[in-house]
């Protein structure tokens, strides 16, 4: 029997498309934009950049600089949505963090296959990113925010207005569905000192870590932008401000005079191949696995581009030196492990077929105290129905749509979290072709075979003789008085389509009213052939 599931989702909803090509980085391109456009910001910047290369200059050749000191970087991930795909899963971001670290850190694993005469020059950079786990009110947090908005699609300085946590405390990470065409862009030190609301790094959701939505070759994005909020040039040599030129990738005029001001990194015209012969400034050979070029085999830092990152971390110039400091990790709370504070969990699907043997995996994201926590769970109509394990998986026989709770402890403290309508199992009986619905012989949609979800607190989808197309009846999602925007969704019955030939057709009628003149409310509709699409 073939299923056809429609799930009409109402609120903020987009599905979005991307082609598979790997986008690069704009950094120098919208660097030079912005400060054509704005001459008096552009001296500004001119002159911090001037202050920020010689501290660097200075830093550098200093016999005691603080080469073996460890950096720890307070993190804040912003993922701004319309409720796609990219609402990236907190596993994703936690692999992100991952794949980050062991690139500044020279711990990854495929480091071996590296041209040989570069190895020495690979270097543990000694810095580290960390999730933050207090917000700037020193309240206990998770270090990832989600917000709702259409500028997802944008994803240029403007996503920045939604929210910004104070930049000499936080680096801010925007996750866009869009990271305005290209694969993230950030501003540079030098530009953060002087408009400090646009300092951070947004990057396309398809370029966080190595899973789900990513993978392991676009993983390089994140620690690429990295190194331009530590104030690296990309290799070839790019934007340095003053004259505000700007040099492209693998520039046909084989420009090799222009520097990245790195002293070990050899000349080059930069690659958007992995070319490990190529030697485009002469004999020496390109360093073309370097994390600044565009060759997405990049995974290297070298001794000189670390201790230029270490200096800007030295230098008052945006707050790079109060990021690490001992006072700021304690007040971001990434100095220690942090203490139990809240519950929180998430699972692998929120949707699945009865009888189709599909499992869900649910995953514990409480904040604070990691494996040293104890955990009761309880899920309703779902086998096993309680579990003391961190990640449990279950099943789901019957049809319907099911909460699921947890509380989490420490030895002193325990918090719970209940979400209703968290699990969604679709009956596997499909409905004849061709099928209708008016509601009218209906006095609750329970047993019904069609089926709501909302995280609207209070509300939920319910038959109502308020209103009808025809005859009394419909089915309202009364949402009106909602603060938050939230993505609620409405099911289907399952539809048997095995004897259909032909176009299949779907009419619908539906009414709504704006709660505000800037009410985004928006209703997209899926189809699916079965429940794993």
């Amino acid at each position: 029997m073939k299923k056809t599931i429609l799930s009409l989702l109402l609120a903020c909803s987009l599905l979005s498309l991307f082609a598979q090509e790997l986008k690069h980085c704009g950094a120098d391109e919208l660097r030079i934009s912005a400060l054509k456009q704005m001459p008096e910001v552009a001296r500004a910047v001119i002159r911090r950049d001037e202050e920020l290369e010689a501290f660097t200059k200075k830093f550098v050749s200093a016999a005691n600089h603080k080469d073996d000191a460890e950096y720890v970087i307070p993190v804040v991930f912003h993922v701004i949505h319309n409720y796609g795909p990219e609402n990236i899963s907190n596993a994703q971001i936690l692999d992100g963090i991952d794949v980050l670290n062991k690139t500044f850190r020279k711990l990854l694993a495929d480091t071996g296959s590296l041209v040989e005469e570069f190895k020495p020059l690979h270097a543990d950079t000694k810095i580290e990113f960390r999730l933050a786990t207090k917000d700037p009110d020193g309240n206990c947090h998770s270090g990832i925010n989600r917000i709702a908005s259409a500028l997802t699609t944008k994803g240029d300085h403007s996503v920045k207005t939604l929210v910004h946590w104070p930049q000499n405390k936080y680096l801010n990470i925007y996750i866009v569905a869009q990271a305005a065409g290209l694969a993230g862009h950030c501003v540079w030190p030098a530009d953060a000192d002087t408009i400090p609301e646009w300092d951070g790094i947004v990057v396309g959701y398809n370029y966080v870590g190595s899973i789900e939505q990513s993978d392991y070759t676009r993983s390089v994005a994140l620690a690429h932008e990295c190194g331009h909020y530590l104030n690296l040039h990309h290799i070839w040599g790019g934007n340095n401000v003053p004259g505000f030129y700007y040099l492209p990738c693998g520039d046909v005029n084989k420009d090799c005079s222009i520097d990245d001001l790195v002293a070990d990194t050899p000349p080059t015209i930069g690659w958007q191949t992995c070319n490990l012969n190529a030697k485009s400034c002469g004999s020496s050979r390109d360093m073309v696995q370097n994390v600044m070029d565009y060759s997405y085999c990049n995974r290297v830092f070298t001794t000189g581009q670390k201790l230029r990152m270490q200096a800007c971390l030295n230098s008052p110039i945006a707050g790079r030196n109060n990021l690490w400091s001992q006072s700021n990790r304690l007040a971001t709370g990434t100095l220690n492990a942090a203490p139990l504070c809240a519950a929180d969990f998430g699972s692998s699907r929120g949707v699945i077929c009865q009888g189709d043997g599909a499992s869900v995996v649910f995953s514990d994201l409480s904040y604070g105290s990691g494996g040293s926590n104890t955990f009761s769970w309880s899920f309703e109509g779902g086998t096993p129905a309680v579990s003391s394990q961190r990640n449990p998986t279950v099943t789901y026989a019957a049809a319907g749509t099911y909460a699921v709770s947890l509380t989490v402890g420490d030895g002193s403290n325990s918090y719970t979290i209940t979400r209703d309508h968290f699990i969604t199992v679709l009956p596997e009986q499909g409905a004849a072709y061709p099928l209708s619905e008016s509601f009218e012989q209906l006095d609750s949609l329970e047993g019904s075979g069609w089926m709501g979800a909302s995280q609207d607190p209070g509300a939920g989808w319910e038959i109502t003789s308020a209103a009808a197309y025809t005859g009394t009846k419909s089915v309202r999602l009364a949402n009106f008085g909602s603060l938050e925007p939230t993505s609620d969704q409405f099911y289907g019955k399952t539809t048997d389509l095995s004897g259909v030939t032909g176009p299949v057709r779907l009419t619908f009628r539906y009414a709504y009213a704006k709660s505000s003149a800037d009410d985004k409310t928006s209703a997209t509709i899926y189809f699916a052939s079965d429940c794993n699409t």
